[in-house]
């Protein structure tokens, strides 16, 4: 079907306003892939400054949640918002490196980024929109686990950002497990900012490392997946930030924003 005949359809079944609704969608589009003035447009996209590219068959399925600017939204409105350029930032579950590369670029010191991601397929990609982007993050291969030198991560290849330690069906691959810990340890960060978006494993991290999160994070941006962990895990994981001295300053559906009071506390008593 050509797009006049798709317009035409939507004319007869939805109305005028829908026409007008996806001309403006479709607009944006071909607005957001490669540049402005290009009659064939280069195979990415721009987002917040960014280039992500579109030219690898994964990154092909999500070409309409990256050309309308609806990918990993609320976290990118979150940083831009919130993040501490100052600060070192650990993000955990990387993905393509939407959030990564528009993250690095508002950082004073952009070699303070770490960015963990499990998924191989999902890392190839995250790697050349790094370079794409001349990005000064490092990647690390691996996945958050505790109790055990590996994880058992599944990728869902119909869908890469359902991959996850906490599904049973897909592609089952052993990858190295690492923590927050050893990420702090390894790059020498005393303070820093925390971006996580690990499919449920948000869960365990809170439980293993929240002293370490009250005592070393300013911020926590993080992406929670009640879908996954049920509602009672999800709250007790938001309570347990809370206890420890985090203040939710933000949400967009399930993307929070957390305000460490102990830093706050801290440069009042000095």
């Amino acid at each position: 079907m050509s797009k006049i005949e798709s317009m035409q359809r939507i004319l007869r079944e939805e109305g005028p306003q829908s026409v007008i609704t996806s001309g403006f969608t479709a607009l944006g589009k071909w607005w957001r892939q490669g540049e402005m003035w290009e009659f064939n447009k280069s195979e990415y996209v721009r987002i917040d400054g960014c280039r992500i590219g579109l030219d690898d068959p994964i990154a092909k399925g999500f070409r309409d949640l990256l050309t309308m600017g609806l990918f990993e939204r609320p976290e990118r409105q979150a940083i831009r918002r919130f993040l501490n350029p100052t600060f070192p930032v650990i993000e955990l579950g990387g993905c393509i490196g939407v959030v990564a590369c528009v993250t690095n670029a508002l950082l004073q010191n952009p070699q303070k980024h770490v960015v963990v991601e499990a998924n191989p397929d999902a890392a190839r990609i995250l790697e050349m929109n790094r370079q794409r982007n001349g990005c000064q993050f490092s990647i690390l291969k691996a996945a958050v686990g505790y109790e055990t030198e590996f994880v058992d991560f599944v990728v869902n290849d119909a869908n890469l950002l359902g991959s996850s330690s906490e599904i049973e069906n897909g592609r089952k691959i052993r990858v190295p497990a690492t923590r927050l810990m050893d990420i702090v340890v390894q790059q020498g960060f005393q303070r820093f900012s925390l971006v996580c978006d690990i499919e449920g494993t948000e869960v365990e991290l809170v439980q293993n490392e929240s002293a370490l999160l009250a005592s070393n994070a300013e911020l926590i941006v993080m992406e929670v997946h009640e879908k996954l962990r049920g509602a009672s895990k999800i709250d007790s994981t938001l309570f347990d930030l809370q206890k420890v001295g985090f203040e939710i300053v933000f949400r967009v559906k399930d993307t929070y924003v957390l305000k460490n009071r102990n830093f706050v506390m801290r440069s009042e008593m000095q």
